[in-house]
């Protein structure tokens, strides 16, 4: 960040990626580098720190990022938000390792064609039809259920990611008066939103869960009508350009829940310990020809194919489209941990995979996170403040890239935009915490599984569109001292019971905490 302005501006290409270069069209802002894949500056100071005062602003820490200079003040242009100054961990990619850039530093042309091209993912590639598994994505169904026989069945289909906290809410809608039964099916992003786009019925086998059942087995398997049933929910890890939908009709609606991040994962034998935007752009997109070791065998560079919305959303910051991957297809993110696991220690250094770190985190006796640079980025940091912690401290504040909202995609009114489907209302907003079930902790429940609640961000994204640069954003009502408090064990809050107990820096009581 320190660096001459000028050196930073050519080799800086801005994280909107090839979805939102798609959606900006022929903006007068950005221009894409068609061949290789790349964004760059219309040569205005937008977005760029200059440091041609010699280091003298006031906004700059000279010293910060071990030396290579951070950002001291409120955050407000894309790289200000990556180059914050931070206590946390922040070590830079080896650039050395990057062999096969252009001679001007720019990203090459990807290949014409390859074994990872518009791999099948959970089902089709972003800008194919509907186009879902013959099962439904589930298990098979057990004898005699039919869906449409539930009582009041709630259809949700679409990425798996909130699918234990579906499984939380079914039972208390199961028992409510009138009941609703969630009936679900994991068939990826891009399907969960064409099924809303397209007016599409689900049809096949889904899961549903039997509030009368145990905890134990209570998840329950039935089947749809050959004719489908009417899709009330699509889920997705990505907003809908990220799957080839350009527009949504004017009657539905995009909602937006809890935070996921995604990452880049090695097994903890590896010695990899951070990446780069770059680097992942050449070894996913040129494979055994991207020279940057050890990433340089397909075997071992386990990808999930162009409807993942993993994928997607890595894509959109990489500026490697989802579907130009190489390397070994997996079918979903049970299939990708298994097959990480799976690995001989002897072929450990080669590995790099995608996960979302509610998986990651589960697992971090055998896979560790790396740590992201983005374009432009000073250093690489790790979504949280170190390898070690669970606070997501650095997606919070928009310094690590590779993170997005869970979309709800629900039909709407289109004069007032309110959820057409009280039902279908009523459950995005227990997921969204915009409205409050008795006996459930949504923050806590979410900590648990390494999601952030919205009420815990500090940022969100400045456009509609995966990879676009953040904007800063505190949340009406604040959770975020709880939320340092169930994944780190303590805050520095202070504790309050209404507002008078707390300070003019920090005026809010909630959550028992003071906020600002």
């Amino acid at each position: 960040m320190v660096t001459n302005s000028r050196q930073r501006r050519e080799r800086t290409w801005w994280l909107w990626g090839w979805a939102a270069a798609a959606a900006l069209g022929a903006s007068c802002e950005l221009v894409l580098d068609v061949g290789a894949y790349r964004l760059v500056e219309d040569g205005s100071d937008a977005g760029l720190v200059e440091r041609d005062d010699g280091g003298s602003s006031s906004c700059v820490d000279a010293s910060g990022l071990g030396g290579q200079g951070c950002w001291a003040c409120p955050p407000v242009t894309p790289l200000q938000f990556l180059d914050q100054c931070t206590a946390s961990v922040c070590t830079p990619f080896d650039r050395a390792r990057l062999t096969s850039l252009l001679a001007d530093g720019g990203l090459p042309p990807l290949p014409d064609t390859g074994p990872g091209d518009a791999g099948p993912g959970d089902a089709g590639a972003p800008d194919s039809g509907f186009a879902p598994p013959a099962d439904g994505g589930a298990r098979p169904t057990d004898a005699g259920i039919g869906c449409g026989s539930l009582p009041s069945p709630l259809i949700i289909i679409g990425s798996s990611a909130m699918k234990p906290f579906l499984a939380r809410l079914a039972s208390r809608l199961g028992s409510a008066t009138p009941p609703v039964t969630l009936v679900y099916q994991s068939v990826g992003s891009c399907v969960g939103i064409k099924a809303l786009v397209q007016d599409l019925p689900a049809t096949g086998g889904a899961t549903f869960w039997d509030p009368t059942a145990s905890d134990a087995t209570n998840e329950r398997t039935c089947a749809l009508p050959s004719e489908g049933l009417t899709v009330d929910i699509g889920m997705s890890d990505v907003f809908a350009q990220s799957c080839g939908v350009q527009g949504l009709p004017a009657n539905v609606g995009d909602f937006t829940g809890p935070i996921q991040t995604m990452a880049l994962v090695v097994p903890v034998s590896s010695s990899q310990t951070e990446t780069s935007a770059e680097a992942a752009y050449l070894s996913y997109g040129l494979g055994a020809a991207s020279g940057v070791a050890p990433w340089t065998d397909e075997r071992y560079l386990f990808q999930r194919g162009g409807s993942s919305g993993t994928q997607s959303l890595i894509a959109a910051s990489t500026l490697l489209p989802a579907t130009r991957w190489r390397g070994t297809l997996t079918k979903n993110s049970d299939d990708m941990l298994a097959k990480l696991l799976a690995v001989p220690p002897d072929k450990a250094e080669h590995v790099l995979g995608i996960l979302s770190t509610d998986y990651a985190d589960a697992y971090r006796d055998s896979l560790r996170v790396l740590a992201f640079q983005d374009y432009g980025q000073a250093c690489a940091v790790y979504p949280d403040s170190t390898r070690a912690a669970l606070d997501k401290a650095n997606v919070r504040s928009g310094q690590y890239s590779l993170w997005g909202p869970v979309h709800f995609f629900v039909r709407t009114n289109t004069s007032t935009g309110a959820i057409v489907s009280s039902a279908a209302a009523a459950v995005v907003g227990y997921l969204d915490g915009s409205r409050q079930l008795a006996g459930l902790d949504l923050v806590q429940y979410y900590s648990l599984r390494h999601l952030v609640p919205p009420c815990a961000m500090r940022v969100k994204r400045g456009k509609p569109l995966d990879g676009s640069p953040p904007v800063s954003a505190l949340p009406a009502v604040s959770c975020g001292c709880y939320f340092d408090l169930l994944v780190s064990g303590q805050t520095q809050c202070t504790r309050c019971s209404t507002a008078l107990d707390c300070p003019a820096s920090a005026p809010s009581c909630s959550f028992g905490y003071c906020e600002r």
